[in-house]
C-alpha cells in the first residue's frame, strides 16, 4: 500500500524514526518537488498497523480496530520510535515495558535475593492454600 501525506505531518514529530528518515532523504535530495510531499510504501500486513500509526501523527492518538492486535501496533510504534507512552483507543499504553512493570520486577528480584528461604516458604504456602481449598 502507498500513502501520500503532507511532509509537515511527519516532520512535526522530529524524534520519530520516520522524521529522521525524512530529514536524511531531504539532505540527499535536490528536487524541491520530491521534498514537498512524502510518499511511503509499506507492505501488508505492516500496512494495517501503519494506518493506525498514522493516526498518531495526525491526531496524537491511535485507534486500533477490534480485529487488529493492540500489542502488534505498540511494537510497531516502538520500532518507529514513537514516545514511550501513547494513547491507544482512549487509554494510555506503553510502547515498551511500562516503568511500573520494571519497578515490580526489580522489587521482586531484591526480595528474592534478600530472602534465601523464599522458595521453601512459597512452596509451603501453596500447599497450605491447596489443602484449605480441598477441605472447603
Amino acid at each position: 500500500r502507498t500513502w501520500r501525506f503532507p511532509r509537515r505531518l511527519i516532520a512535526g514529530r522530529p524524534a520519530t524514526l520516520l522524521a529522521k528518515k525524512l530529514r536524511s532523504h531531504d539532505a540527499g535530495c535536490a528536487d524541491a518537488g520530491a521534498k514537498a510531499q512524502a510518499v511511503l510504501r509499506v507492505g501488508t500486513p505492516v500496512a494495517e498497523r501503519f494506518a493506525c500509526i498514522l493516526d498518531w501523527y495526525r491526531y496524537g492518538e491511535v485507534h486500533v480496530p477490534g480485529w487488529l492486535s493492540i500489542a502488534s501496533v505498540l511494537r510497531e510504534a516502538k520500532t518507529l520510535q514513537l514516545p514511550d507512552v501513547i494513547v491507544v483507543n482512549g487509554r494510555l499504553r506503553a510502547t515498551g515495558p511500562a516503568p511500573a512493570h520494571q519497578a515490580a520486577v526489580q522489587t521482586v528480584s531484591r526480595v528474592l535475593e534478600g530472602w534465601p528461604g523464599f522458595g521453601a516458604f512459597f512452596e509451603s504456602l501453596v500447599v497450605d492454600v491447596a489443602t484449605h481449598y480441598r477441605s472447603v
